[in-house]
């Protein structure tokens, strides 16, 4: 099956995702399959990451990318669920999160990735993350799973 996205990657990593580290017993993933896609940034020899769901499709109707966003700054975490926070609003990337290669090219950036599952309380919120760092690089980050993408169960 041919997968249709908005922008082309330099390079990508196929991921069984409920095979990820970490992943909770009580949440069950509406997808088997992800992918890990790697962009050349306007910063020269720098990069930036998405992870992409080809089981769903964006409001264009191209294949669901995740920005991930840098861990070191994560906004604020208000763990009062009575607070009223635009939840959206927070998540929204006003920004790219470039990244340097430093010794890495393309190609070996996909061997060094380490990534898990994370369900955390965010904006008095529970929700599923997927976190990412790639060995001998800065990157240090994460991605939101939207609510479609999973189901919690009972324990």
């Amino acid at each position: 099956m041919k997968y249709e996205y908005i922008n082309d990657c330099i390079v990508s990593k196929k991921i069984k995702a409920k095979e990820v580290a970490k992943l909770p017993n009580n949440i069950y993933l509406n997808f088997s399959v992800a992918h890990i896609r790697i962009y050349k940034a306007d910063i020269e020899n720098c990069f930036h990451c998405s992870l992409a769901i080809p089981a769903f499709k964006d409001y264009e109707e191209y294949v669901l990318e995740l920005d991930f966003s840098d861990n070191s700054n994560n906004y604020e975490r208000h763990n009062d669920q009575n607070e009223e926070l635009n939840f959206a609003e927070n998540l929204s990337n006003d920004f790219q999160y470039d990244v340097s290669l430093n010794d890495h090219s393309f190609d070996t950036l996909i061997k060094s990735i380490k990534c898990y599952f994370e369900y955390k309380k965010e904006c008095g919120r529970w929700q599923l993350c997927l976190q990412m760092k790639i060995k001998g690089t800065n990157f240090n980050g994460y991605a939101f799973l939207e609510d479609e993408l999973y189901k919690t169960t009972s324990t």
